[in-house]
């Protein structure tokens, strides 16, 4: 997955999810997204998070998938955000069931075990998974929008690339658009569900 240089990009890291995703479609939400945000008093390294996100991940059942952590600094705490799948290699669903309060108990315990602030409840956030557009289902506009946002929120694209792959997953292409009408220029981004 890493290229010649040693990095790895959001590009190669979604790549190794199609595998997955391939071998289940009938799972309406594939993908789930996780933000694990420590108090703000508590000063972590970037090693420190990822221990933390490891485990949490073990915890949570998921320690098997691929799944991507990276840290987010876009607030007045650092934390991270947590991408993966909720379709093993078999192509099994997941159990997610009562997902959210296993979450919220092994916060708890990670706090503990880590000697953190403990944190208000509403700071963890399972967010509302991203799901892949169906043009079969209608308002097109509503689905893609499902995507769009939480994908331009949550993550930090390094290329335009990037952010095209992404929204791959979710059956949304963007195309950018730079046109003059009436003398002005205008630039801009148009998606449409692909099928």
């Amino acid at each position: 997955m890493e290229t010649p240089e040693g990095k790895v990009g959001i590009t190669e890291c979604m790549r190794s999810f199609e595998p997955y995703l391939a071998m289940n479609r009938r799972t309406e939400k594939p993908v789930i997204h996780l933000s694990l945000n420590p108090h703000p008093d508590d000063v972590l390294s970037d090693e420190q998070l990822e221990a933390i996100g490891r485990e949490y991940m073990d915890k949570l059942g998921y320690g098997d998938q691929p799944y991507i952590i990276f840290r987010h600094d876009d607030n007045a705490r650092p934390h991270i955000h947590i991408v993966s799948l909720r379709i093993d290699e078999q192509g099994r669903k997941l159990r997610d069931y009562k997902e959210w309060e296993r979450s919220t108990d092994i916060c708890r315990e990670l706090e503990r075990k880590y000697g953190l602030l403990q944190s208000r409840g509403e700071e963890y956030r399972i967010s509302r998974p991203m799901t892949a557009v169906d043009y079969t289902k209608g308002d097109l506009k509503h689905q893609i929008a499902g995507v769009v946002k939480p994908a331009v929120q949550n993550y930090r694209f390094q290329s335009f690339k990037e952010f095209r792959a992404l929204l791959g997953l979710f059956n949304v292409t963007v195309e950018e658009v730079h046109k003059v009408v009436d003398g002005k220029r205008c630039d801009g981004l148009v998606y449409a569900a692909t099928d």
